[in-house]
């Protein structure tokens, strides 16, 4: 895979993965994607682990599809170990997201049913502090 390429040349190599994944987080695809530790169980591959920027979005706000009122993440941007120090944001711009059942219903076509998925990071030497995982919905 390229992104494994990139980062054994350079561990500190800014790198995204990005797109509509049609998967959860947690979700196989995605954890193969992400490469965890607690995954992968090889301490030697930390190097290629892949964060979720949308962790930092509040949980009532981290959603990119409504499929029957369901609020999906199928979007993701996974971002590299090094590139993930620059977060300075990130939204989910879906305040007027259809509903993709209901549009199919009433024949809508056209456009799409994807919220867009907003990151900036502060790549010159005055940046701000990287954000932190929203951790609001914790126990």
């Amino acid at each position: 895979m390229l992104t494994e390429r990139l980062l054994d040349a350079d561990p500190n190599a800014l790198v995204v993965v990005a797109g509509d994944l049609n998967a959860d987080i947690y979700e196989v695809p995605l954890r193969i994607l992400r490469a965890e530790h607690v995954d992968v169980g090889n301490a030697a591959l930390l190097t290629r682990v892949l964060s979720p920027v949308e962790d930092v979005i509040p949980e009532a706000r981290r959603f990119t599809v409504l499929h029957h009122g369901r609020r999906l993440m199928l979007d993701h941007l996974l971002v590299s170990a090094k590139l993930r120090t620059y977060l300075t944001y990130a939204e989910s711009l879906n305040e007027d997201l259809p509903d993709e059942v209901d549009m199919a219903e009433q024949g809508a076509v056209g456009g799409s049913f994807h919220a867009p998925l907003l990151a900036e990071f502060a790549l010159s030497s005055d940046r701000v502090p990287a954000c932190q995982p929203d951790r609001s919905s914790a126990a």
